[in-house]
């Protein structure tokens, strides 16, 4: 990034900041799991006909978890469980949107597709969910 300043008197201060790139750390889920806040900021990718549960850790201020299916119409759905009650967000899918509302869980179901994604954050007390599907019930909130 530069930045040019013009001050009165004429003077030109230039500051160069030159992009630093950041990848993101990713890891493969294919089967239950339980993840901890050391996980946060990774990229999951759900894959396996094991399906399962992914248990969340409680939610913390600043934590940031992102799930990505990573095959097509997976055998047995994958469970993403946030904790009763702490999920709030929506769901964006081909008929419109739902809400999280209060639901436990985020489930990626059987007719879910590659790519489909839960991208989850928290603020110490709930988890909050941006999900998308291009599939009417692919992903559910129970």
């Amino acid at each position: 990034m530069a930045v040019t300043n013009v001050d009165t008197t004429h003077t030109v201060s230039n500051i160069s900041n030159p992009p630093t790139r950041i990848a993101l750390e990713t890891n493969t889920i294919s089967a239950s799991a339980t993840l901890t806040a050391a996980d946060s900021g990774e990229v999951f990718f759900l894959s396996g006909d094991a399906g399962g549960t992914v248990t969340m850790p409680a939610p913390f201020a600043g934590g940031r978890l992102k799930f990505v299916l990573a095959e097509d119409t997976p055998a047995v759905a994958f469970t993403i469980d946030c904790g009763s009650g702490l999920l709030e967000g929506n769901l964006q899918n081909a008929s419109g949107h739902s809400r999280a509302n209060g639901a436990q869980n985020v489930v990626f179901e059987t007719t879910a597709v590659k790519g489909d994604f839960a991208d989850l954050c928290s603020d110490g007390t709930s988890w909050y969910v941006a999900a998308t599907t291009a599939i009417s019930g692919a992903i559910t909130f129970s």
